[in-house]
């Protein structure tokens, strides 16, 4: 068993190294470079992998007696309804396997628990991030004055929105916040501080409004939380002022057009709506809001109603109908109650920057933060960080 936690540590870091490829095709489609990369060669392989290491740790719960009973509880909850909403979807068997694609990465937080997802596996994770973020501000700046302007320019009148290795700016900018949270609290390399100022500069060259807003959570709230409770009214003063107004101002910060970041907001809210009026109570469009159904409808030509959720929790409603969300919505409110009283740093800025970031994308099918948050969820999880188990 042990033998089998090592070879999945190996895939798990082999899987992060990879993401810079794993962007290739659309890099290479932004600097306007003539070469003609498969994406699907280039993909597929990340998916064989993720479904790889979810057996074998399938393979590991059916035989470990050790595995947490009250885990199994919402484990199960979750089997029953994915299998419930897949059937009644089965017309549709394209549509359905992208559902599937959306939700596995949801089922390894429950499968990494009997893997050996412990404090020096993250700090190897942190320290692969470090060297990948380095890899990304540099590909950032080549971009900046390579790249037509495809978002728009920046403040000094070159490219803006840079992506790096990600398809678009979003990505780039919730990569290096959730860089930035692992380098900062599990990152062992000498120039920690140094990979830390990378990490930031990344997420405003990214000019991505969420990217921003996570970075002012992660440096606002673990300063307001690490205070102490004598100076904790005096910062109050301080810390609610400046986020509010980093907050409001991220157009500014991000050097983008004024209401961007207002309109885009206003569209998501727009079709989050559109889907409580249209969603079922147990849903029968099983994998439509999923940004692979998306990429099948452009390159297979369906004829179906999948649509851009542009946020986990409108591709919840839909993909899986009210009475799950409902229940999604309660586990969630649970948990937060249970990480707030915790008063443990890192497990609580986890949780808001997972939380707030899935409000924007779709994080379950946004490689790498879909690993990062199922082998960070399974570390707090396994070392009774979140105690809601035996």
């Amino acid at each position: 068993m042990q033998t089998k936690g090592k070879f999945t540590q190996f895939l798990l870091l082999f899987l992060i190294a990879l993401t810079p490829l794993l962007g290739l095709p659309e890099m290479i489609d932004f600097l306007s470079i003539p070469v003609t990369v498969p994406v699907l060669y280039v993909k597929l392989p990340k998916d064989i992998l993720i479904i790889l290491i979810a057996v074998l740790n399938v393979f590991y719960i059916l035989y470990n007696r050790n595995y947490s009973k009250r885990l199994l509880v919402p484990l199960f909850i979750l089997i029953i309804f994915t299998l419930f909403v897949l059937v009644l979807s089965i017309n549709d068997l394209q549509i359905v396997i992208a559902g599937i694609r959306w939700i596995l990465p949801v089922f390894l937080i429950f499968l990494l628990y009997g893997t050996t997802i412990d404090t020096e596996f993250l700090n190897k994770v942190a320290n692969t991030v470090s060297i990948l973020i380095l890899l990304n501000i540099v590909i950032q700046i080549y971009e900046m004055f390579n790249m037509p302007p495809v978002w728009g320019n920046n403040y000094f009148g070159l490219t803006g929105r840079l992506p790096g290795f990600f398809s678009q700016a979003s990505p780039a900018g919730i990569f290096g916040a959730f860089c930035f949270y692992l380098i900062r609290y599990y990152g062992t390399l000498k120039y920690n501080k140094i990979f830390l100022m990378i990490s930031a500069i990344s997420i405003f060259l990214s000019m991505s409004s969420m990217g921003v807003a996570l970075f002012l959570l992660l440096v606002t709230v673990h300063f307001f939380i690490k205070s102490k409770n004598e100076y904790k009214l005096l910062t109050i003063f301080v810390f609610i002022p400046v986020l509010f107004a980093g907050l409001t101002n991220l157009d500014k910060l991000t050097g983008r057009e004024e209401n961007s970041t207002t309109i885009s907001g206003s569209a998501r809210i727009a079709v989050l709506k559109e889907q409580i009026v249209s969603s079922q109570f147990i849903s029968t469009k099983f994998g439509q809001a999923t940004n692979t159904s998306q990429n099948f409808v452009r390159k297979l030509d369906l004829d179906n109603d999948s649509f851009v959720a542009d946020s986990f929790y409108t591709s919840i409603l839909t993909n899986y109908g009210y009475l799950f969300f409902i229940l999604f919505a309660m586990y969630l409110f649970y948990l937060a109650i249970i990480i707030f009283n915790s008063k443990n740093i890192p497990l609580i800025m986890f949780f808001i920057i997972s939380m707030v970031s899935a409000i924007s994308i779709i994080v379950s099918e946004i490689f790498p933060m879909n690993l990062l948050i199922a082998i960070l969820s399974a570390y707090f999880i396994k070392h009774k960080q979140i105690k809601f188990h035996k």
